[in-house]
């Protein structure tokens, strides 16, 4: 049996060819990498997210047999510390315009990790303290990072032509969620050799220093959303 074909007068969809393809990407690569803006809060984000997901991949694991919390009292902290999610929206935009775009990117990328870092101080029995640094931490996690993505995310846009916006996101997106996974496994193999709380104080920390790629580039210098004309470009 052959085939389904177009019906007269209609032509098949093409498929993009694959040389086109590679063009495409490379030339996505070239204006991420190229851009001291896009390549910078790249830099920040993986990092950012590199270390978060090695805490992240210990933490239950921490709360379970570490801090011998139960299923309802971890539930708990996490729906307080939700809240920061929220009370970050609705903060983004008057912070931004307050303190400047560039600062509050930096600011932001950073403030997590100490948080995350001070839950590895909790100990089992101190129910307590056990909550609150961990709802304190998911408030705080949730919070800077809303803050940190409305700004950046609408500052990576504001300064990319249209023509190229598909392929910054992919480059963009490839390049910050990629060290996603590479963290949890870290984060497991630290947690199996050194221990979770090791795990939970590690991811902290580097989570804690993601705000240094920002500072060898323009971008906490940069007060208001700038048009694609108007970025900076060294």
């Amino acid at each position: 049996m052959s085939g389904a074909t177009a019906p007269e007068g209609e032509s098949q969809p093409q498929r993009p060819a694959r040389g086109a393809m590679r063009r495409e990407i490379a030339e996505g690569l070239r204006f991420v990498f190229g851009h001291p803006v896009l390549r910078t809060i790249g830099a920040a984000t993986a990092t950012s997210n590199l270390f978060s997901s090695i805490g992240g991949a210990a933490f239950m694991l921490f709360a379970i047999n570490e801090l011998q919390m139960s299923p309802a009292l971890i539930g708990i902290a996490f729906s307080l510390g939700s809240v920061g999610g929220l009370v970050a929206s609705l903060v983004a935009g008057p912070l931004s315009r307050r303190f400047g775009v560039g600062r509050v990117i930096v600011a932001t990328v950073a403030l997590g990790g100490p948080f995350e870092f001070a839950v590895g101080l909790g100990s089992a029995g101190a129910d307590a303290l056990n909550l609150a640094l961990i709802a304190a931490a998911g408030f705080a996690m949730g919070g800077s990072g809303t803050i940190y993505n409305i700004n950046q995310v609408s500052l990576r846009q504001a300064i990319t032509p249209e023509a190229m916006s598909g392929r910054m996101n992919a480059t963009m997106r490839w390049f910050v969620w990629g060290t996603m996974p590479i963290g949890s496994i870290i984060g497991g193999i630290i947690g199996e050799t050194l221990g979770v709380r090791a795990a939970i104080f590690i991811g902290g920390a580097g989570a804690s220093l993601a705000f240094i790629p920002l500072l060898f580039g323009p971008v906490w210098k940069i007060k208001e959303m700038p048009t694609a004309e108007e970025a900076p470009r060294t």
